[in-house]
Formats: structure tokens, C-alpha cells, sequence
């Protein structure tokens, strides 16, 4: 199937979306103290219940893991590949390893580096008594890229980790060659106003009268954000149950960005000179397609280009990695090939 994409820049991209085909686009706090990685041995963890940072460090631990201090909080991240430097973002109950698929997809053209927010995957986190500063995501971001002496990227963000993305566009324009951002918000998400099905209803009743998301949860809840659930192995849903029953904190520090702050959302968004690609998947009740318009009316400074995905959900750098690797790819050979040269 071929979808003909709209474009406010100077070029239209024209692209075969099936999963099997090629990809082509017509013309137009502290210092950061980076830490070794440790290699840890796989362990089975129990069942049930919360688990400790250290659990999680001895089951989900890597060789490619490294840490680096920023705010006084222990960030893990990985830097993967060599050429232009791209930085990919997780959103809200993920981790940097829902981008295994697509971080190899393109490390072996461009420089990979990911992280986990604070408080998610293995990267420790502070809590409001403790925090000495008030950073968020974007100025992690800062302190990771100058730590590694990363002057510029192309920022790839799916849902709130794309809000970090426009926000260190604004803020940061010299240091970002392109946006590429996926099922994004850029108003206030109203969680009463998304559609849930009757399973999804009952699970997170069950998680507030115990406070605890036990695994049922995730299945239900990751099959229904996806547009193809098989593709949400059972593997991935026992990573993301295992990494959200961190033992919570009693009053943690928020470090994402929100929508909510109208009208400086509307601000951040208008000032943003990036070129941007919009990569949607449509069977998405958290985003519907609509929101694609919204955030393209919403930087009106930028060179936008959109794709729609009929096949995806709300995550579709992890449902269809290659597919989302090739279109990075030639999205970037077009848009910023000439302005960067490789990091390392």
C-alpha cells in the first residue's frame, strides 16, 4: 500500500509502508560522571510484589549498560554504533530497552544513544525531599549529550518522550538536527476521555484498590495501546511489568514534561525551527489520528511531514522497529545529511 504524505517543507515523501518494502523519499545540577558498565548475571525474580533497583540491575543488567551521575541521581544509557548522533526517547512506563529492536536497526549508520528517565528501567531516582535541583528530562538530555561530547542530534521521541524532544528543540536549537516524533501529545490528555475496554476498566480497578499493577495488568493494558497485538510478546509484557514494580518512592520527583501547562506548551511548540517528521499510528484511543494535526499546527516554525501507519497503535518504534528504522533512515539521508558531520 502507498500513502502519499503531506508535507509544509520543501519536499513530499512518498513512501511504501508495507512491512516488507523498501523505504524512499522523493526530493523535496553537576558535572555528569560516566560510570563503567557492569556486567550482571541473570537472575529469576519473583513472581509478585515490588522489587528493588539492584533486582532489577541483576535480572535486566548488560554489558552495553553504562551509568553516568547527573543531579545526583545514577542514569543508565547506552551509545551504541558510530556516524551522525541520534538520541532515542522513551515515554512514560517505559525503558531504553523497548528500542533494542529499532537502536539496531540504525546503529549501523548512525551513533545510537538512549537513557532512562529517572525512576525508570535501572537509572535511580530522588525524591522531592531530596532533589537539590529541578531538572527534567530535557536538561538530563543536556547533561548526557555534554557528558558524551555530543554537540547535536536528530531527537526520536514516542509519546511523552517526545515532549521532551520539542521541548530541548526550543530551548536547545543548535543542538538538534531533526525531530522525529511519534504519537505525541501536544495538548492536555484527558484520561477520563479515552475509550477503555471493559478488561482494561477492570484491571485498573483492581491496581487502585491494591496498589499494585500485577502482570495481567500490563498484558491488558499493552495489548490495547498496540495496533497488532501479537506483536507485544510475552517477553516484552513481563519487561514492562517488571520494570514498573519499582519499589515506589513516597514522594518522587517528576521529571517529564506536561501538556498541561497551557498556554507555555503552545509557546514551546511555536518556537521550534527543527525540521520534524510525524510518524503515526493510527489505532491509537490515546492519540487518535486527529492529534497528528493538532501537533503539526502546533509548530508552525518547522518543516513537517507526516506518516500515517494504518497498522500501529500508540508505540510504533516498538511494534514495527525495522519498518521505523528504514523510514528514520531516508527521512534523515533527505532532510539533515548535509548539515552533520559523525560524532565519533
Amino acid at each position: 500500500m502507498r500513502f502519499i504524505m503531506n508535507s509544509l517543507g520543501a519536499f513530499t515523501l512518498a513512501i511504501a509502508m508495507n512491512a516488507g518494502s523498501a523505504v524512499a523519499i522523493q526530493a523535496v545540577a553537576q558535572s555528569p560522571v560516566t560510570q563503567p558498565p557492569v556486567a550482571q548475571p541473570t537472575v529469576t525474580l519473583p513472581a509478585e510484589g515490588f522489587l528493588s533497583l539492584e533486582q532489577l540491575k541483576q535480572r535486566y543488567g548488560d554489558a552495553s549498560s553504562r551509568y553516568m551521575t547527573i543531579g545526583g541521581m545514577s542514569i543508565r544509557y547506552k551509545d551504541e554504533g558510530r556516524g551522525p548522533a541520534i538520541v532515542l526517547l522513551h515515554g512514560s512506563h517505559s525503558s531504553l530497552d523497548g528500542y533494542d529492536d529499532l537502536a539496531r536497526g540504525l546503529a549501523d549508520e548512525y551513533r545510537v544513544i538512549r537513557f532512562d528517565m529517572p525512576g525508570m528501567g535501572l537509572s535511580s531516582a530522588v525524591s522531592q525531599d531530596e532533589a537539590t535541583t529541578t531538572p527534567y528530562g530535557d536538561d538530563i538530555l543536556r547533561e548526557l549529550l555534554d557528558g558524551l561530547g555530543v554537540k547535536s542530534a536528530t531527537l526520536v521521541g514516542v509519546s511523552s518522550g517526545g515532549a521532551i524532544a520539542y521541548y530541548f528543540a526550543s530551548l536547545y536549537p543548535d543542538r538538534v538536527d531533526a525531530l522525529v516524533l511519534t504519537n505525541v501529545p501536544s495538548e492536555p490528555v484527558i484520561a477520563a476521555n479515552t475509550p477503555r475496554t471493559p478488561e482494561l476498566r477492570q484491571e485498573f480497578e483492581i491496581a487502585e484498590k491494591t496498589g499494585f499493577r500485577r502482570k495481567s495488568y500490563w498484558s491488558v493494558y499493552l495489548n490495547w495501546l498496540t495496533g497488532t497485538p501479537s506483536r507485544m510478546t510475552d517477553a516484552k509484557i513481563s519487561r514492562y511489568y517488571d520494570m514498573n514494580r519499582r519499589q515506589p518512592l513516597a514522594k518522587p520527583r517528576w521529571f517529564w514534561r506536561t501538556t498541561a501547562k497551557v498556554p507555555e506548551i503552545y509557546t514551546v511548540m511555536s518556537s521550534v525551527k527543527a525540521p520534524a517528521l510525524l510518524v503515526w499510528g493510527k489505532i491509537d484511543f490515546v492519540l487518535p489520528l486527529h492529534t497528528m494535526s493538532t501537533l503539526q499546527h502546533h509548530l508552525p516554525a518547522s518543516s513537517v511531514s507526516t506518516i500515517v501507519l494504518e497498522d500501529t497503535g500508540h508505540y510504533p518504534p516498538f511494534e514495527v522497529p525495522e519498518r521505523f528504522a528504514r523510514i528514520v533512515k531516508t527521512y534523515l539521508t533527505s532532510v539533515v545529511s548535509d548539515q552533520v558531520t559523525p560524532e565519533k
